[in-house]
C-alpha cells in the first residue's frame, strides 16, 4: 500500500525537468547578480581611480626648465624676498658657523631680473627677510627684533623688540626667536618655533599683538581679513584681527589628518603643503605621502588636493599658481588652479625661495643662490 502511494506521488519526468530548469535559472540569476555587483564595484573603482589620477597626474608631459645659473654673491644665502619687481637676498658673511648670533654679519643684496647685483647693504644677525610697504623687514634670531630697512639707503629706520608673554622652562625663557617672516594685509608677521606669531604695524613699527597658535611650524600668511597659520597636527588655523582665538580648518587625506608645515596665499587661494601619515596600516612603519591643498580664503573650504612627494617641503607662489620642490632629484611641480599640473626638471637638492615672472630662485645645497629660467607655461 505504501509503495503504491509513493508511486502515485512520484513526479513525472517533465516535472523533474522543469524543476531542474527552475533551479538552473535561479543559479544563473545569483551568478548574474554577483557579477553585476562585481562589475559595479570595478566600475566605481575605475571611476574613482580615473578621477584621482586626473586630479594628481600631470596634464602635460615633463619639460626641462631654462638655464640654471649659480650666482656668486659671496657668503651663504639665508633668505630672499621680492620688492619693487626685483629680488632681494639676505646673506651671511661672517660667523655663519654660529647661526643666529649677534656676532654674525651679512648683506642685503638687490638683484636685477637677470640676477646681477644692483646694490649691497650690510646687516647684522641676518636670519629671515620679507618685503612690504616699500620697506625691507629683517628678523633677528639672537635679539628677537624685527628691523625696518630703507631699500634705497640700507639704513634701519625702526626696530621692534618682541618678547614672549610668559617664560619657558625653569629659566623663565621669554626671548622671541623669529624663524619666519611675511607681509600681508598691511601687517608684518613674524613667527617663532614655539607657536607664537607677532603682528607688527609697518607704519609705526609697533607690536600690535602676539598670538599663540600651538604649532611649531613657523609659517603664516593673510587673506580675506584673517591670518592663516600652519597647524602641524590638523591642517591650518586662522585668527581674525583683534582676536586671539585660533580656529582650525581640518585638512585630511585618505581619512587621515594632514600635518601642514607651510601656508601661502596666491592666485586667490590659500595653499597648504604638508604630509599625511597613515597609522591605520602600520604603527611601526606607516606610509607617508605629501599633500598640497588649496582652500577658499573666505570659507576655508577645501577646493583641490594634489598628492606630492613626502620630501616636498618648499613652495613659492607666483605667476598665477604655485611651484613646489618635489624631491631632491630636481623634480619641480608647477600647479595652476583649478587642475593644471606640470612636471619640471630643475636643479637637484635645491630649495625654492622666490619666483619672478621669468625665473625661479632657489638655494643650492651649499648655500648659493640659483637663478632658474622659466620657459613659457
Amino acid at each position: 500500500m505504501l509503495e503504491a502511494i509513493e508511486r502515485s506521488w512520484a513526479p513525472s519526468r517533465w516535472a523533474v525537468i522543469k524543476d531542474a530548469r527552475r533551479r538552473q535559472r535561479r543559479r544563473h540569476r545569483r551568478i548574474l547578480a554577483v557579477a553585476a555587483v562585481l562589475l559595479l564595484v570595478v566600475a566605481v573603482g575605475w571611476v574613482i581611480t580615473r578621477n584621482d589620477w586626473s586630479r594628481h597626474a600631470p596634464t602635460e608631459p615633463p619639460v626641462t626648465v631654462g638655464t640654471v645659473e649659480q650666482l656668486h654673491l659671496g657668503g651663504v644665502v639665508q633668505d630672499t624676498t621680492t620688492l619693487g619687481g626685483n629680488v632681494w637676498v639676505l646673506t651671511c658673511l661672517r660667523r655663519c658657523s654660529q647661526p643666529f648670533s649677534a656676532a654674525s654679519a651679512g648683506q642685503l643684496i638687490e638683484l636685477a631680473a637677470n640676477g646681477r647685483p644692483v646694490r649691497r647693504f650690510p646687516v647684522a644677525d641676518p636670519t629671515v627677510l620679507t618685503g612690504g610697504d616699500r620697506a625691507l623687514w629683517v628678523a633677528h634670531f639672537d635679539t628677537g627684533e624685527v628691523s625696518r630697512i630703507n631699500p634705497q639707503t640700507g639704513m634701519t629706520t625702526a626696530a621692534t623688540h618682541v618678547q614672549l608673554p610668559k617664560g619657558f622652562a625653569t629659566r623663565g625663557w621669554r626671548r622671541f626667536e623669529p624663524s619666519a617672516i611675511s607681509f600681508g594685509a598691511g601687517r608684518v608677521w613674524a613667527s617663532d618655533g614655539f607657536g607664537y606669531v607677532a603682528e607688527i604695524n609697518p607704519r609705526t613699527a609697533r607690536l600690535e599683538r602676539l598670538v599663540f597658535t600651538s604649532s611649531e611650524a613657523a609659517s603664516s600668511t593673510t587673506a580675506a581679513g584673517v591670518t592663516w597659520v600652519a597647524d602641524e597636527l590638523d591642517g591650518v588655523g586662522t585668527f581674525a584681527a583683534g582676536s586671539d582665538h585660533v580656529a582650525i580648518h581640518y585638512v585630511s587625506w585618505a581619512g587621515q589628518p594632514v600635518d601642514v608645515g607651510t601656508v601661502g596665499y596666491g592666485a586667490g587661494l590659500i595653499w597648504a603643503l604638508g604630509t599625511e601619515t597613515n597609522f591605520s596600516t602600520s604603527l611601526t612603519d606607516p606610509p607617508t605621502v605629501g599633500v598640497l591643498t588649496t582652500l577658499d580664503p573666505r570659507t576655508g573650504r577645501i577646493m583641490h588636493q594634489w598628492r606630492v612627494s613626502p620630501e616636498a617641503v618648499t613652495m613659492v607662489l607666483g605667476n598665477g599658481g604655485a611651484y613646489v620642490g618635489d624631491d631632491n632629484d630636481g623634480r619641480l611641480l608647477a600647479l595652476t588652479p583649478p587642475h593644471r599640473l606640470q612636471i619640471l626638471h630643475g636643479p637637484e637638492a635645491a630649495q625654492l625661495t622666490a619666483v619672478t615672472p621669468h625665473a625661479l630662485w632657489a638655494i643650492s645645497r651649499n648655500g648659493q643662490l640659483l637663478r632658474v629660467g622659466l620657459t613659457p607655461r
